[in-house]
């Protein structure tokens, strides 16, 4: 049974992930040298972590902002 939660459900992630991937895009990566392809997936992971982070330090910012303004 799933939750349908990206965040909560691998098959469901994955499935989100495969349709991210475009027929141009596997053209590109088919071409990719193994190492190649262990760089830009680590690129990738680090510019996500980086949104992520990016994200929760937003929402912490209007937290504040927020419990600034009922105070």
């Amino acid at each position: 049974m799933t939750n349908a939660s990206v965040m909560l459900d691998d098959a469901v992630a994955a499935s989100v992930a495969r349709g991210i991937i475009t027929p141009q895009d596997e053209k590109l990566l088919a071409n990719r040298t193994d190492v190649e392809a262990i760089n830009d997936s680590m690129a990738l992971s680090i510019q996500c972590a980086s949104s992520v982070s990016n994200m929760a330090r937003r929402l912490q910012v209007r937290g504040n902002e927020v419990q600034e303004l009922r105070t």
